[in-house]
C-alpha cells in the first residue's frame, strides 16, 4: 500500500510507500495543517490514521476538518490539553506533553496500533521536550508537518 497525500498534482508523480516519513514543510506565517488534514482525509478510508495534535485541543481540530466539510472517524492523540489544565476524553491522551518520555511512548502506541499518524506540529513537540523527543520516536508511518 502507499501513502497519499491527497494533493492530486503530486499523487500523480509520487509514489510514498508505506513507512516512509513526510515531512510538510512551511513557513511559520503559512497555515500548514491543510495539507496534513488532506493527507489523513484522502487515507482515513482505506488504512487506519490517528493525528498527533499538539497545538490546539481536539475540538479546534475537529472543527478545522469541519470547516472543509469532513467528518473525521479517526482517533486523536491529545497532547495539548493536559498543556492548558484541560481534561480530555480522547483514546490517546498525554497527561504531560513535556514530558519526553510519555509523549513518545503514547505516540509510539499509536504507531504501533495505526497505518498512518500524523503530527500537527513537530517544532511543537521540541519546543515542549527538546530535540531529544526527535530521538525517542520511533517514527514509521507519519507524516510530519514542521511549522
Amino acid at each position: 500500500m502507499s501513502i497519499k497525500l491527497g494533493i492530486p498534482v503530486i499523487d500523480d508523480v509520487v509514489d510514498i510507500p508505506t513507512g516512509k516519513v513526510v515531512t510538510y514543510c512551511v513557513d511559520p506565517e503559512v497555515e500548514g495543517d491543510v495539507f496534513l488534514m488532506q493527507t489523513l482525509r484522502e487515507n482515513s478510508e482505506k488504512c487506519k490514521c490517528t493525528l498527533v495534535i499538539t497545538n490546539m485541543s481536539p475540538m479546534v481540530a475537529r472543527n478545522k476538518f469541519k470547516e472543509f466539510g469532513w467528518n473525521i472517524n479517526f482517533p486523536i492523540v491529545d497532547a495539548y490539553s493536559g498543556l492548558v489544565g484541560d481534561l480530555s476524553n480522547e483514546e490517546y491522551v498525554v497527561k504531560d506533553p513535556s514530558n519526553a518520555e510519555e509523549l513518545s511512548k503514547i505516540v509510539e502506541d499509536a504507531i504501533k496500533e495505526n497505518d498512518l499518524v500524523a503530527i500537527n506540529s513537530l517544532s511543537t513537540m521540541i519546543d515542549l521536550c527538546g530535540e531529544r523527543i526527535v530521538e525517542s520516536v520511533s517514527y514509521t508511518h507519519l507524516t510530519l508537518p514542521t511549522n
